[in-house]
């Protein structure tokens, strides 16, 4: 027989080891791994659209006098030097967060736990 009309072996991937069985600890280790993978992801996606609010500043209430926000509730991030703006995060109608530099008569003290 001529090379040319063997047919090739398909061997399994490298490391593979076979078919998964469900119930094996290999494949509760790749469930695992697939669902860690899956919710850093996702949590990597909202951060970089800008869903989650960052975790500094100061709480704050910005009226709506400087913009069309979901609620007034912020975080107030820097003052400008000249104390005339103030650099916030806080939501928009579309609840993304959104970060502008605003004027600080707009800004407000927040009550604790409100």
């Amino acid at each position: 027989m001529s090379a040319m009309t063997k047919t090739p072996r398909i061997l399994p991937e490298r490391g593979s080891g076979g078919s998964l069985r469900p119930g094996s600890p290999r494949a509760d280790r790749e469930s695992m791994r697939r669902t860690i993978s899956t919710l850093l992801s996702l949590a990597l996606a909202l951060l970089l659209q800008g869903c989650l609010m960052p975790n500094r500043g100061t709480p704050v209430f910005v009226d709506g006098r400087s913009g069309d926000y979901w609620s007034g509730r912020g975080l107030l991030l820097e003052v400008s030097p000249d104390r005339l703006r103030c650099h916030v995060a806080v939501r928009d109608r579309a609840l993304f967060v959104r970060q502008p530099w605003v004027p600080c008569t707009s800004v407000h003290e927040r009550p604790p736990g409100h």
